[in-house]
């Protein structure tokens, strides 16, 4: 890894070689990063690999202040110790480090902090029972094949004793991007549902047009021959009554 340093005397940058720096500049370099870029050196860097892992005073400094966790006798391998736990403690968002560990969510299957969590879109949670308030037009059966996590345990009054203490229920969480994503296919199905029918419907209407307007047609048809047929026999008999006229 080469840095550029710009000469004063000459326009010509030299080039100065990390490797040949003394290990004090680079500890007080490394003493201004934080431990996530500690770490990232030491992975993409070979040079690194090989020198900080040795600085135990350091990985010390980042297990107990970063991580919170209490230094072992055996300092040896502290750096895989730091290496190994610094996961457990970190925000996969927002990158920070929490003393206290960050779980595994449930549903996302990522460490998240609180902030995060409650403050981004994607990860917003959502009740079966206020899903169902708010997207009215979703049933309990939409919510099976959804992913979720228990809720907390409500109190619902019993029926027959009317005591609140009678049913607890236990709620189930889920998350708001699913519950938008299945009304809105329901949402879907329906308008297509509903112009099938409507399309259902005018192709009746239009056979029924039909079939009035084709019994009108062979009346039209059946009364037009007859018509002609008397219109030609009174033009034969008005010619029989003039040729008898000669004849008298």
């Amino acid at each position: 890894m080469d840095f550029e340093v710009k000469s004063i005397n000459d326009g010509a940058p030299p080039r100065v070689n990390l490797d040949t720096l003394p290990t004090d500049i680079i500890s007080e370099i490394i003493s201004y990063l934080d431990l996530e870029d500690v770490l990232l050196l030491t992975i993409v860097n070979r040079y690194f690999y090989t020198l900080l892992p040795i600085y135990n005073s350091l990985w010390t400094h980042f297990l107990e202040n970063d991580l919170g966790l209490s230094c072992p006798d055996d300092t040896v391998g502290i750096y895989h110790l730091v290496a190994q736990e610094f996961p457990f403690h970190r925000c996969v968002e927002c990158k920070t480090i929490s003393p206290l560990g960050i779980p595994l969510h449930g549903v996302f299957q990522l460490r998240l902090c609180f902030p995060c969590l409650h403050e981004i879109p994607k990860y917003q949670l959502i009740s079966g029972r206020n899903g169902l308030i708010e997207y009215n037009m979703l049933s309990a059966r939409d919510f099976a094949p959804l992913r979720r996590i228990s809720g907390p345990t409500i109190c619902c009054m019993d029926p027959i004793n009317l005591e609140p203490e009678g049913m607890r229920i236990r709620m189930f969480l889920f998350t708001l991007e699913d519950v938008k994503r299945i009304a809105a296919e329901k949402i879907k199905d329906e308008h297509e549902e509903q112009e099938g029918e409507e399309h259902k419907a005018e192709k009746a209407e239009e056979s029924k047009r039909n079939k009035k307007r084709k019994p009108k047609k062979r009346k039209e048809a059946e009364a037009k021959p007859k018509i002609m047929t008397r219109s030609k026999g009174r033009s034969a008999g008005r010619a029989s009554k003039r040729s008898r006229v000669p004849g008298k």
